[in-house]
């Protein structure tokens, strides 16, 4: 700013690199590429009426481990306290991914579930059914999600929630759901410690008592960084559950290809209701791809 000692200062001539940034959603869109940056993508059902939540989160592991995540994993990561396996006799509801016009869904053998899309490259977007105010015990929310590489072994994911509270009234509610878990106290250091315990082989997975969403999320960063910050994709042995994991790292290897030898690239639009991702008693539709 300033160059005090330079008898002819230079510092009004030197910049530091910048990039063309959007405001959109609650968060700061930065374009890091060469040139003018395209159009924003926009999520016409995260711009309507409700109350718009943003937070981040960290987690020490690869990216790909949260979007190789799919929704087979809910009935057994999440059976306490979500979806046990065994309260659908001993079957885990069956689904078949399928490459959309957005990046990857899932058509499944049931109604009723959260419509969930894998946007590409790096998008998660759910439609909550009414199941997710009975599952959480919160108001229902729509979720969008982005997971940003910082770097090889670590990512962290910008999130907004869309939260169907439009009068007063369900936004005082709203309001005092989020009081009351606060209330029990769970910090986000407790949170990383009982993680560290757990993958050190200090703490019994199945012991660890938090409530709902503070358990959900202890869930998911336990068996996404116990995988290692990077596992070995060379040696895995994808079976029938993996399909949706399958489907996208053709799509993305084709894609790849195809950039390397010059030629057109497929156009992806926005996941939206739509787009056909919709709530489950609408369509026949699985959480196969969720995160």
């Amino acid at each position: 700013m300033e160059q005090p000692g330079e008898p002819d200062p230079f510092c009004e001539r030197i910049r530091i690199r910048g990039f063309p940034t959007q405001e959109y959603l609650g968060l700061i869109f930065a374009y890091l590429g060469e040139g003018e940056p395209p159009s924003l993508p926009r999520y016409p059902d995260f711009e309507g009426p409700g109350l718009r939540e943003v937070l981040t989160y960290t987690r020490h592991c690869n990216y790909f481990n949260s979007i190789d995540n799919d929704g087979i994993h809910v009935y057994f990561v999440h059976r306490s306290p979500g979806r046990d396996w065994r309260n659908w006799n001993g079957k885990i509801p069956q689904s078949t991914p399928i490459e959309t016009e957005y990046g990857f869904g899932s058509v499944g053998t049931r109604r009723g579930s959260e419509g969930t899309a894998r946007g590409m490259p790096n998008i998660s977007f759910r439609i909550a059914t009414d199941q997710y105010t009975t599952l959480h015990d919160a108001p229902r929310m729509d979720h969008l999600a982005w997971r940003v590489p910082v770097d090889d072994e670590t990512h962290t994911s910008f999130n907004v929630a869309l939260v169907h509270a439009y009068t007063d009234e369900e936004v005082r509610r709203y309001h005092e759901w989020q009081a009351e878990f606060q209330a029990l106290g769970v910090s986000e250091e407790t949170e990383v410690g009982l993680i560290a315990q757990t993958l050190r082989g200090e703490l019994d997975y199945d012991s660890v008592d938090l409530p709902t969403e503070a358990l959900i999320t202890y869930q998911d960063h336990v068996t996404q960084q116990g995988q290692g910050a990077i596992p070995d994709h060379e040696n895995e042995h994808l079976g029938r559950t993996d399909a949706s994991v399958i489907l996208r790292r053709k799509a993305q290897s084709r894609e790849l290809r195809a950039l390397a030898e010059g030629r057109p690239l497929k156009q992806w639009f926005p996941p939206s209701r739509a787009a056909g991702v919709t709530r489950g008693e609408e369509q026949q539709s699985d959480a196969s791809v969720a995160p």
